[in-house]
């Protein structure tokens, strides 16, 4: 009956009338009500002994209503009974705390029952029942008085709340939900929790059939009446133990729970039918690595658990993941004494994202803690399953190793699925479903192969058996292996023999790409999206002494290795130039050019070196006579002289670049040429030009065929030079854009790009405040990149900011910019419209400060460790919020 009233309730009752003071009078007298039959009913649970059942609720009881010492009380009697004295004492102690904040101490009843805990007191154990009980299905000497046999945890639940919530919402609505994912990725346990949630709503009981232990599908029907206490003895065959079973649930209101579905899907797809057709107020829930397809069944994807980031690996934050969580509450299993610390965040962090999350994986880590540092399990976790070993002598053999919990998947694929699985693991990371049928795929099937597979079907079946993730993040899904998983599937591949021959098929596809793009930036996007791949494609090559096939590969990464921010993307093209024959090839002259750009854009520019480069390439490009490769050469030998401050030199080689572009019809070579003769109007302060060269080029990035990132850098270009001629609002609502557009790219160059585009233009339009605002941003996104040209500019744009409130700190600031741009060898911040106001604050702050404190601060810039500036600038404006106004105005 207290199952039911608590079942009743709907929330915050008479919401519409709470401006009506006696509806409020009444409300809060209802939820009284309420909260005292919670704990009634909670109490009575325990006089039960389902203390493992009651928990849960207690521990959000407690949340919602801390100062209510009933539910602190049943909490801790509750976790005692469990075998939690620990968390029961932990419990006290919180709510201590939470008295005492608002003035209050524990009650007598309270005190007494710590005191009772911490002496383990006989008394607050239950009293032991002599009835034999009577079951909902007949009489059971073994379930007592229970109504579920769900097991008694041994260990604590960590983290899943939206999950546990989530599933619980599914059950309430649908008959038949089914958990699928990888093995050892906590669906048992999770199916578990949720059972033991959702008890008071099932007065027939939650039941589990554990078919892991089961062979023969035809036994399932005479287990899940053993399960249920059933006397079958007197039924023969299966069809009358399963109208038995009709019969006994026909009227019930009970949860179901079939665990490890995936070894007899089809003998647990037509029990679950022919269950839920006959009984109408029965539910299933199952958990498989395969989903069951039976009509009306909900399948839940069951996530990895969450990961930390690795960029914030500040204490607090690493602990605030499940997977963490996970990895310390078994830990201190191992060494009770375990905690997480600032020394250790990292190395924990590192661990829960080499296991990708993975729950059954974690907790075998974990349990190395007893003989290896955290440290050291991220060393010893590329052999992953040597560590992943010596789970509890008492499981089940697939939940001692992660080798064993991968085996009993991989033995129920078929021989050809096996070989597939393989296959894959030549993918580092994602791909998509041409790259896996052109790996998976072959003209020739061995002896030992079963009939000869598409790749599609195969995938589709991986996929099915949670084996393959599929990630829908992008327009079209893409797939992956889990990395515990693919480090199983590399020894298959190993075991096949046929390592060398998949990784040639898997850079022979890649490489194909490649020779069907006109140019660097016709497939940005998906360049980047399998960056990865071409990676390992262009390692093999060069392990395999393919040079051509390297230097083709290289040329087509540079730009993406360039916005990915990889460090090595100089010393690979110089490496495989000085091996390659120095014939005339396209990939040849993309790479002296490319070489030649990026040593510009580095931190230690060389400007005979790299005009002599782009010599070099355009002598070729000549000689090739291919316009694609002539235009593609002229605007980089463009771009290189206007940063140089060749500015007639490369608006003619710019507009000859354009003029190439046009006649192949290339929308993004046009586009990107306009950008580009904006840059070199800026540098000659032609403004008016310059604005209408970056709004041809805001005009063409819209085409739908436009390049990627093409419309993110003309943006942010035109923004500043609206604003600065007095044409703000637009100014301010382009740059906004420029930032919305960059967000959605995974590429940190192109948001810092954006960043800083918005921090000017907001300082040029007057919003003071929005450019503070997105500054520290943009600072703290660049403590994580090394370039000093963009160091240098938000440097400058920092100084503006602040120069009001701190003076001192501007002058610093834009000394180090300058000194940064002179050791680079750059005049890059030169040819920015915020120029003038820089120069400007510069002036007034000069006044200000007078020229010997000036100075002071000065010096004390141009020697500072950029790094500490940064920090430096990040606390500064945590604090304080930069005042409107000039310099000693």
């Amino acid at each position: 009956m207290w199952s039911q009233a608590v079942a009743l309730w709907r929330g915050r009752p008479l919401v519409e009338l709470s401006d009506w003071p006696p509806a409020r009078e009444l409300a809060a007298a209802l939820a009284e009500q309420q909260r005292t039959l919670c704990e009634d009913l909670a109490e009575a649970e325990l006089a039960c002994e389902r203390h493992h059942v009651v928990v849960p609720r207690l521990l959000r009881m407690v949340d919602e209503e801390p100062l209510r010492e009933r539910g602190w009380a049943l909490l801790m009697l509750a976790l005692h009974r469990c075998g939690r004295q620990a968390e029961a004492l932990r419990a006290f102690q919180r709510v201590r705390l939470v008295l005492d904040e608002v003035g209050l101490q524990p009650g007598p009843e309270l005190v007494d029952l710590e005191r009772a805990v911490s002496a383990r007191d006989g008394s607050l154990a239950v009293a032991p029942r002599e009835s034999v009980g009577v079951s909902m299905f007949g009489v059971s000497a073994s379930l007592g008085a229970r109504r579920d046999n769900l097991p008694f945890e041994l260990s604590r639940f960590v983290g899943r709340a939206s999950e546990v919530a989530k599933i619980d919402r599914l059950i309430g609505t649908s008959r038949l939900v089914t958990l699928v994912g990888v093995g050892g990725g906590g669906k048992t346990r999770l199916a578990l929790q949720v059972g033991a949630n959702a008890m008071s709503r099932y007065p027939q009981g939650v039941w589990l059939l554990e078919l892991a232990p089961i062979s023969d599908g035809s036994r399932v029907v005479t287990e899940l009446a053993v399960a249920l206490s059933l006397d079958a003895n007197g039924c023969d065959g299966v069809e009358e133990i399963g109208k038995l079973l009709c019969d006994s649930l026909a009227e019930r209101s009970a949860l179901l729970i079939f665990d490890n579905c995936e070894h007899l899907v089809d003998a647990i797809a037509g029990l679950v039918k022919l269950l839920l057709t006959k009984c109408s107020r029965v539910s299933v829930l199952a958990t498989s690595r395969e989903v069951l397809g039976v009509p009306g069944e909900v399948v839940y994807q069951v996530p990895a658990l969450s990961l930390p980031s690795l960029d914030d690996t500040d204490m607090e934050s690493v602990a605030t993941s499940d997977s963490v969580a996970l990895f310390c509450e078994r830990a201190r299993q191992a060494v009770p004494d375990f905690c997480l610390t600032q020394t250790n965040a990292l190395a924990v962090a590192r661990i829960c994202h080499k296991l990708e999350g993975i729950p059954l994986a974690l907790e075998l880590a974990a349990a190395r803690i007893r003989v290896l540092s955290a440290e050291q399990i991220v060393d010893h976790l590329e052999d992953s399953f040597g560590v992943l070993a010596g789970g509890p002598r008492t499981e089940a053999l697939r939940h001692q190793t992660m080798q064993a919990a991968l085996d009993w998947s991989y033995e129920l694929l078929s021989p050809a699925d096996q070989r597939s699985l393989g296959r894959l693991a030549v993918f580092p990371h994602r791909f998509d479903i041409d790259a896996a049928i052109a790996v998976i795929r072959s003209d020739r099937v061995p002896a030992t192969d079963v009939e000869p597979d598409d790749g599609f079907d195969s995938v589709a079946r991986l996929v099915a058996k949670s084996l393959l993730v599929v990630d829908n993040d992008s327009e079209l899904p893409r797939y992956r292996l889990l990395q515990p998983i693919r480090r199983y599937a590399i020894d298959k591949l190993v075991a096949f023999g046929e390592t060398e021959t998949i990784r040639r098929r898997h850079r022979d596809f890649f490489l194909g790409q490649t020779e069907r793009w006109a140019s660097d930036t016709d497939n940005l996007l998906g360049l980047l999206a399998d960056l990865p791949n071409y990676r390992v494609a262009l390692e093999w090559s060069w392990a395999a002494g393919d040079v051509e096939a390297a230097l083709q590969l290289l040329v087509t990464q540079a730009l993406g290795w360039f916005w990915a921010g990889y460090p090595d993307t100089q010393e690979w093209i110089e490496r495989v130039l000085a091996v390659a024959e120095p014939t005339d090839s396209r990939a040849r002259v993309r790479a002296l050019s490319r070489l030649a750009l990026i040593l510009n854009g580095s931190d230690q520019s060389d400007v005979d070196r790299e005009q002599h480069l782009m010599l070099q390439a355009a002598t070729m490009a000549t000689r090739l006579g291919d316009p694609a490769v002539m235009a593609v050469t002229s605007w980089s030998w463009g771009e290189l002289n206007v940063a140089h401050d060749e500015l007639e030199a490369g608006r003619r080689q710019l507009e000859d670049a354009e003029r190439q572009y046009a006649r192949l019809r290339h929308v993004t070579g046009v586009a990107w040429c306009e950008h580009s003769l904006g840059w070199a109007a800026m540098a000659s302060r032609d403004i008016d030009r310059a604005r209408r060269c970056f709004e041809r080029a805001v005009e063409l990035a819209r085409d739908p065929d436009a390049g990627a990132f093409l419309i993110e850098h003309s943006l942010a270009a035109l923004s500043p030079i609206l604003a600065a001629s007095g044409e703000c609002e637009r100014g301010l609502r382009l740059a906004d854009e420029a930032l919305a557009r960059a967000r959605s790219h995974p590429v940190r160059a192109v948001l810092i790009m954006a960043l800083v585009c918005v921090v000017e233009t907001s300082i040029l339009a007057g919003a003071q405040e929005q450019a503070a605002d997105v500054l520290r941003e943009l600072l703290v996104v660049l403590q994580d990149r090394a370039s000093l040209r963009w160091v240098a500019d938000t440097f400058d744009l920092t100084a503006v900011v602040i120069a009001s409130t701190d003076p001192g700190r501007a002058v610093e600031l834009v000394s180090c910019a300058a000194a940064l741009r002179a050791s680079a060898g750059s005049q890059a911040g030169g040819i920015r419209i915020i120029r003038a106001e820089v120069d400007v604050t510069r002036e007034r702050l000069l006044a200000a400060l007078g020229s010997q404190r000036f100075e002071s601060h000065r010096s004390r810039g141009t020697t500072a460790v950029p790094a500490a500036l940064l920090a430096d600038a990040i606390a500064f404006l945590g604090t304080a919020q930069p005042v409107k106004g000039s310099v000693g105005a």
